[in-house]
C-alpha cells in the first residue's frame, strides 16, 4: 500500500495523472451489471496509492447502457457511490444514458448536451 506497485503496465501513467488531478471521471457502458473490467482494474489498483488520492477531489460518473429501466443502473451507480464516499471525493455529476446499445446510438438523444453541459459547469 503507498508503494511502487509490482506491475510494469499503463497504470503507471494513470497513477502519476491520477495522483496529480483535480477531478476523475469515470466513463463506463455497463457490462452484465457492471462497470467495464479496464475500469474496475484500475479501482482496484487504487489500493496502490490510496493514500495519496484519499484527499479531496471532484469526479463525475458518465455511464451507458442498453436497458431503459432505471432499477438496471442502480449497481454501477451504488459502486461509484460507495467509492467516492471512501475516498472522500465530491460527485459533481452523472450521465446515465439508458437506451444506448450499439455504437452511434447516443447520437440524437440528450446525453452528449448533458456531457457538453457537465463538462463546461466545472
Amino acid at each position: 500500500m503507498n508503494g511502487d506497485c509490482i506491475f510494469n503496465d499503463d497504470f503507471n501513467y494513470v497513477r502519476e495523472n491520477l495522483v496529480d488531478s483535480d477531478m476523475v471521471v469515470f466513463a463506463t457502458p455497463m457490462y452484465y451489471f457492471g462497470i467495464s473490467a479496464q475500469i474496475k482494474t484500475v479501482i482496484d489498483r487504487f489500493y496502490a496509492i490510496n493514500g495519496k488520492i484519499h484527499i479531496p477531489k471532484k469526479t463525475a460518473l458518465i455511464m451507458t447502457y442498453a436497458d431503459t429501466e432505471e432499477k438496471e443502473a442502480q449497481p454501477i451507480k451504488k459502486h461509484f457511490e460507495t467509492l467516492i464516499n471512501y475516498l472522500g471525493w465530491t460527485n459533481v455529476g452523472e450521465i446515465v444514458a439508458s437506451g444506448v446499445w450499439t455504437q452511434g446510438s447516443v447520437k440524437n438523444t440528450k446525453y452528449p448536451k448533458m456531457a457538453y453541459e457537465l463538462g463546461k459547469n466545472l
